[in-house]
């Protein structure tokens, strides 16, 4: 298995945001693991060189 940066944001609010930015800049957003972590929520892009990049909002900050 392959290792990927993960980011985290702060609130919700800028998870989704920072999601829907991504999105309109034409990058493929992955939500589709957004809940299966208890600890965290997330999505998943690709950067412009194909690396995965994790975008997550931790629960408990």
């Amino acid at each position: 298995m392959k290792a990927h940066p993960a980011l985290a944001v702060g609130t919700e609010a800028e998870l989704e945001a920072i999601g829907a930015r991504l999105a309109r800049l034409g990058f493929d957003v992955d939500w589709s693991q957004r809940h299966n972590a208890d600890d965290f929520q997330r999505f998943h892009v690709r950067d412009p060189f194909g690396n995965r990049v994790e975008i997550v909002w931790p629960l408990d900050g």
